[in-house]
């Protein structure tokens, strides 16, 4: 009974750790972290380049408005700003931009198979 207290004793005793021992044995499988680490990321550069479908969305607001006498605006200002929003609007959606925005993206598409939204409004 006496040998058995004595080896858990032996068992219960604190492990002291040497770090820089520890540092030591990481050093020496340094290759194998790198080689971890490189994998990773040609992991997961595979899967973002190959895998995953990019998926693209845009959207903008643009209200313009221009005021013409001090602080206040008017009804005036605000007709006016309705007025050039509508003509930037024709603008960016001309056959012209649309064209050269499909050639620079080199899309699958022509400017006929865009749906275009010609006159809306933000309430």
């Amino acid at each position: 009974m006496n040998q058995q207290n004595q080896q858990n004793k032996q068992n219960q005793q604190v492990m002291e750790i040497d770090l820089r021992e520890l540092f030591y044995v990481l050093l020496g499988k340094l290759h194998v972290i790198l080689l971890a680490v490189i994998l990773g990321a040609v992991t997961g550069l595979f899967i973002s380049v190959v895998i995953m479908t990019p998926k693209y969305e845009s959207a903008t607001s643009i209200y313009v408005l221009s005021k013409q006498d001090g602080n206040a605006i008017t009804y005036s200002d605000l007709q006016t700003g309705t007025q050039i929003t509508k003509d930037y609007t024709e603008l960016v959606t001309s056959r012209t931009v649309m064209e050269n925005v499909i050639n620079k993206l080199e899309l699958n598409t022509t400017y006929k198979n865009i749906w275009i939204i010609r006159d809306w409004r933000i309430w």
